[in-house]
């Protein structure tokens, strides 16, 4: 790094100034939490046969995991609490990233709701839905993202003394509010463009609930419907309350940044709960029951002890309920 450039970073938490640890490890634990459960999540549909998603579906839960990276670069990196600045090309990326996520993600968002709707609209009229995203939907939110990384990349190297980081040690921000103001419009125009889209498929649904019913309990489209209008509430009090903080905030702010930042979380909870993936997660507690009970160091009854003249005796096998519910959920182990 320039030794010239270094200087120019403001160091907004001064050596007096009182720092909030509460706060500022009631974000970090929100990241850790979230980084978690996405991954848990991701890697299950990944790695299981029996759980199949469209690609939109794999990008959005994926990207709140570069999210849950994005915000914890400082924490990451062990600059978070140090009195010195922390290095310009860090803090410049994370302001970049802590930028253009918010909506890129919310127009991911908008995306896996089209999926959906296109899904649902192509089976209520019988017709063979698509299996892919339109690519508009998603190179949108890239572009955004893209856009927004730039412009805020191009703001702080022309000024380095605008990058930041927050009074409380979170991460790094830029402080002309310019940066700000644009993701914020953007975001907006993602959740209102969410909420149209969502009245649209309600209003579908509401028209041919009968048909709709059919598909209801299909995995990962039927009730992928209503989980996405559960979460959608997230980002619109999220909207919502910043604005409310910009009005005041020392009563907002602190709430604002728990529901923005428990959003990765709450969307892992909600989409990572479908019953694929749970059977997923009871098949795999099941195969490492099986596979323990066959491994060599456990105890096998010889077939001396069997008597096999007496057929009852085999009909009689220990955990026989527990048999069938494997069974039931995954044949590969009945």
């Amino acid at each position: 790094m320039s030794v010239s450039i270094q200087p120019f970073i403001r160091q907004v938490t001064r050596a007096q100034d009182p720092v909030d640890f509460s706060k500022v490890w009631t974000f970090n634990a929100l990241q850790i939490l979230a980084f978690v459960l996405n991954i848990l999540v991701v890697s299950t549909a990944v790695l299981s046969g029996r759980v199949r998603r469209a690609p939109i579906w794999f990008i959005f839960m994926g990207s709140w995991i570069l999210w849950t990276i994005a915000y914890g670069l400082l924490f990451l990196s062990g600059r978070q609490f140090d009195d010195k600045p922390p290095p310009y090309a860090l803090c410049l990326l994370q302001a970049g990233l802590v930028y253009a996520f918010p909506p890129y993600m919310e127009f991911l968002n908008l995306a896996l709701l089209v999926h959906v709707y296109l899904v649902i609209r192509a089976t209520i009229e019988h017709r063979r839905p698509q299996t892919q995203t339109p690519l508009i939907f998603i190179f949108l939110p890239l572009g955004i993202f893209l856009t927004i990384l730039i412009e805020v990349l191009v703001i702080g190297i022309k000024n380095p003394e605008l990058i930041a980081r927050t009074p409380a040690p979170m991460y790094c921000n830029v402080t002309d509010r310019i940066s700000f103001k644009i993701s914020a419009v953007f975001y907006a125009l993602g959740v209102i463009s969410l909420t149209g889209l969502e009245v649209a498929l309600g209003i579908m649904l509401y028209r041919n609930w009968e048909s709709f019913q059919i598909i209801r309990h299909s995995p990962g489209n039927g009730t992928m419907v209503f989980r996405i209008f559960v979460f959608s509430v997230g980002p619109t009090l999220a909207l919502i309350i910043e604005i409310l903080s910009e009005i005041s905030p020392k009563n907002f702010d602190f709430l604002g940044m728990v529901v923005v930042h428990f959003m990765p979380s709450i969307a892992a909870l909600i989409f990572g709960t479908h019953r694929d993936i749970i059977r997923a997660w009871y098949c795999f507690g099941n195969r490492r029951k099986v596979d323990s009970d066959r491994h060599p160091s456990y105890p096998m009854p010889r077939p001396e002890n069997i008597p096999l003249s007496n057929p009852s005796v085999r009909k009689e096998a220990p955990s026989n309920s527990k048999k069938t519910l494997a069974g039931n959920m995954c044949p590969e182990y009945a």
